[in-house]
């Protein structure tokens, strides 16, 4: 019979297809490790990139029902006092107008001898701020919208008088000329205002 090989070189071969049967077996481990770590790491980033997106939709969504509320402030395009929400007609910046205006007709006023004329003026000047809050009270937008037109009327009324009374020399034209600025500008006010409540809110 042929001999075999050496029992030392039997133990030799097995030892060394046992050893690279390992070897290969962590290998496989490592990538097996590799492209869980790297699934794992792409999940997270798909999920953190939800998360974005959803807060992001969110944060704009938020933004849009501040603003929803709100008209800037600025000027001739509002009727709304700055960075505040409107929640009464107190907050209205025409009718905060309105007010100092029939103040300021009360005291220029105050020692005018026509109580007829007075009388007209100082009615003229306080329904401007009436109205205002009459017609935002009546929760319905075509009313309310009804109601600043009657108080910008009422600013051509009082700048009339204010004019009448500067003929009549029972106003000085340094009270007569501020007065008859502060009521155009609130009727310039108002009209924008009007037109906002007409578009927007219609």
């Amino acid at each position: 019979l042929p001999a075999g090989p050496p029992v030392w070189s039997r133990v030799i071969s097995f030892a060394a297809r046992r050893s690279k049967c390992r070897a290969g077996r962590k290998d496989q481990g490592n990538r097996g490790k590799g492209g869980s770590h790297e699934h794992s790491f792409r999940r997270h980033a798909s999920i953190s990139g939800q998360n974005t997106k959803t807060k992001t939709e969110k944060d704009k969504h938020m933004s849009t029902e501040n603003n929803t509320g709100r008209e800037n402030e600025g000027g001739a395009d509002t009727g709304k006092t700055k960075n505040s929400r409107i929640q009464r007609f107190e907050d209205l910046m025409v009718w905060q107008l309105a007010v100092d205006l029939a103040a300021s007709v009360y005291s220029a006023l105050r020692h005018c001898s026509d109580y007829s004329l007075k009388d007209q003026m100082q009615r003229a000047a306080v329904s401007i701020s009436s109205n205002i809050a009459e017609g935002y009270e009546r929760d319905s937008n075509a009313d309310f919208i009804r109601f600043l037109y009657y108080a910008k009327g009422s600013c051509g009324e009082i700048r009339s008088q204010i004019h009448l009374a500067r003929k009549l020399e029972l106003l000085n034209d340094q009270t007569a000329q501020p007065m008859v600025e502060e009521a155009r500008l609130l009727s310039r006010k108002l009209g924008a205002y009007i037109r906002v409540r007409e578009t927007k809110f219609s």
